[in-house]
């Protein structure tokens, strides 16, 4: 695929996930800090701690209570 078609073909696939509500937002790069993406671990950082404290907000609580 050439890189012209490759960028159409990611902006049309973004565009459809935010019309049917397949990302809640779009991050383009890191704002002022550290990265959020840890490669070595393979994780997004912010997403995971975001996630967990929606979830599982009395053992996120009782974990960083006794740190």
């Amino acid at each position: 695929m050439n890189p012209a078609n490759k960028l159409a073909f990611e902006a049309h696939v973004t565009e459809w996930l935010l019309e049917q509500g397949g990302y809640r937002r779009v991050k383009i790069g890191n704002v002022g800090g550290e990265p959020d993406f840890d490669p070595v671990d393979g994780v997004d950082t912010v997403d995971l701690i975001e996630f967990i404290t929606a979830t599982q907000p009395k053992e996120w609580n009782r974990l960083v209570d006794s740190g």
